[in-house]
């Protein structure tokens, strides 16, 4: 506590004010649920960063914890929220996210079907195998400090990311394909 207070008494831009005010409210929820080190890396953040860090976010989906999808940093989709190498880059330099641009990352040992939500929205995938399944989940991992500012940076769903996602999965065979309803104009799935 005494670390937080040090940390957050010079904070005075109203966004970053509101995020420290999130720290202190999940603190005292439930004390110890944000370590020294993550207050103290949120103490060296600046109001562009925690943007920056809060649009990742915004592309995270619940995969047995949050996982920020990046498949393709050059992506429109991601470039459109002021994501792309430097700035995945810049947010791996300050220790909250493991950005590997040239492999990227694995989800290993998922049962057959599994449940996966891109904030209230629920996808089952059917796997291959009955067990022992691997899914990519693209090329940036949370840090565990980033696992923490990530349940309370207040990031939002980006429209037509979901049905990103779930194109990939279905050119994988792990979803059904989805169809144009051309008379309402939406996508069914």
């Amino acid at each position: 506590i005494t670390n937080f207070f040090d940390k957050s008494r010079l904070i005075s831009d109203q966004d970053m004010q509101r995020l420290w005010a999130n720290v202190l409210a999940g603190e005292a929820n439930m004390p110890g649920s944000f370590s020294k080190r993550t207050v103290n890396l949120l103490a060296d953040l600046d109001k562009k960063d925690a943007e920056l860090f809060t649009a990742l976010c915004s592309f995270a989906w619940s995969i047995g914890g949050m996982a920020p999808l990046i498949f393709d940093a050059k992506h429109e989709i991601y470039n459109k929220m002021g994501l792309g190498f430097s700035t995945l880059s810049h947010l791996d330099s300050l220790g909250l996210i493991v950005f590997n641009s040239i492999t990227g990352y694995i989800k290993m040992g998922l049962p057959e079907q599994v449940a996966l939500y891109y904030f209230d929205r629920p996808v089952v995938l059917n796997m291959p195998q009955k067990a022992d399944n691997e899914l990519q989940i693209g090329c940036v991992l949370l840090t565990k400090a980033g696992e923490d500012l990530a349940t309370i940076c207040g990031a939002n769903p980006v429209d037509g990311f979901f049905e990103y996602v779930y194109d990939k999965w279905a050119v994988a065979g792990l979803v059904p394909k989805r169809e144009v309803d051309t008379d309402r104009g939406g996508m069914n799935s």
